[in-house]
């Protein structure tokens, strides 16, 4: 085998392993993924009219997930 197949190969492996080993959290964010898809498609279904390009759609999330953790964070000021 050449050094690329090598290098493929230990990288597969390396990857298996990861996988392997964290199957449970994979399997969970694979169930949250497709619950925020189907609530995603019920909305967009619903405001045909409104068009939510991905970047303005991530940066309106994650500024309500910061939100949530300021309000998080002054209801538990030990942590």
């Amino acid at each position: 085998m050449n050094e690329e197949s090598v290098l493929v190969n230990e990288m597969i492996q390396e990857i298996a392993l990861i996988e392997y080993q964290n199957s449970e959290v994979i399997r969970k964010y694979r169930e949250l993924e497709h619950r925020i898809k189907a609530i995603r498609f019920r909305c967009m279904k619903k405001c045909r009219s409104i068009q939510l390009v991905e970047k303005d759609f991530r940066r309106r999330v994650n500024r309500v997930k910061r939100q949530f953790k300021q309000g998080h964070d002054t209801d538990n000021p030990g942590k």
